[in-house]
């Protein structure tokens, strides 16, 4: 495996307190032939005092503080163009990476010239401390198209987009302002190539982040209180527009094909979100209330028993 230089991008806002756990976890990385470009979007707490000590022990830090807040889509978009690394990453400002974290995604890539992304096993922080292992899924199916599917159909928290890519593929593709921009993005990273998860390294990430909050999200994009409480249809719609909007990116010659191609990936991501976030929820619990009143129901048998001698 070649040595390649790999840019890691952590945009941030006001969140000094937690940039120094992902900045450390980045600076400790097995992987050393990286650089760390920190994009502060103006932020008015001490994150530039936090940025410049670390630049100081370390010179693999790079600073670039706008000069007003551009808002959260343009300071992401802003570091792809800054990088210098063959591969590239951002990494929120409150989230971590294990150690081996690029050693193990680079290793991937640079064997496998047809994935696109690959990403460690997302690991969420809940506030009381405990983790809670996110599902991980492999989009390895040689068809463009079947992998913008499968993609659409399983994703849910989209942790991938936290991984590790090609720069020039990711300068080809804007994280769009828009809701489920980021998984806008990933679906684009499908159609060219293949999606990978490794269960050998781990992205730690904090349940507190920007988006967890759905309500609070809806609410900044400006929607309606009857849209905000069907997300998932908000999301499908976003997936039809951005197939059947963009002739220059789908391969679909005629209107029509698009058109029926975004209505299919609308479906298929309103399919899945039902599934994953409805459905399965909903009958983990009925099962553990079935096994709560089954455990209360053996408890009473047994005090009868012994009640009866």
């Amino acid at each position: 495996m070649e040595n390649y230089l790999v840019t890691i991008g952590i945009p941030t806002y006001n969140r000094s307190s937690s940039l120094n756990a992902a900045i450390s976890s980045v600076l400790s990385q097995s992987y050393q032939n990286i650089e760390v470009i920190v994009c502060d979007n103006c932020s008015t707490d001490d994150t530039q005092e936090v940025c410049k000590r670390w630049a100081l022990k370390d010179n693999r830090i790079k600073l670039h503080r706008q000069e007003t807040n551009v808002g959260a889509v343009s300071n992401f978009n802003t570091i792809p163009a800054l990088a210098n690394g063959t591969f590239f990453m951002w990494l929120a400002d409150d989230d971590r990476i294990s150690s081996n974290f690029v050693t193990e995604c680079i290793s991937i890539l640079s064997s496998s010239p047809e994935t696109t992304i690959v990403s460690g096993q997302a690991v969420f922080i809940c506030s009381d401390g405990t983790q809670r292992p996110t599902r991980t899924f492999k989009n390895k199916s040689s068809s463009r198209w079947s992998n913008v599917l499968r993609y659409l159909f399983f994703v849910t928290d989209n942790s991938i987009f936290y991984g590790l890519m090609r720069t020039n593929d990711i300068r080809q593709i804007k994280l769009k302002n828009v809701l489920a921009g980021d998984w806008l993005l990933v679906m684009r990273l499908a159609y060219l190539g293949k999606l990978q998860i490794t269960c050998a390294a781990q992205l730690f990430r904090s349940i507190n982040g920007a988006s967890s909050d759905s309500d609070q999200l809806l609410r900044a994009y400006g929607f309606s209180r009857i849209e905000r409480l069907f997300p998932i249809l908000l999301i499908s719609r976003e997936v039809y527009y951005e197939i059947v909007r963009d002739d220059n990116f789908w391969p679909f010659s005629k209107f029509s094909c698009r058109w029926l191609s975004g209505i299919l990936a609308a479906c298929i991501t309103l399919a899945g979100k039902v599934i994953f976030w409805r459905v399965i929820p909903l009958i983990s619990r009925c099962l553990q209330i079935i096994a709560r009143k089954k455990a209360d129901f053996i408890k009473r048998i047994v005090r009868a028993l012994l009640n009866s001698k």
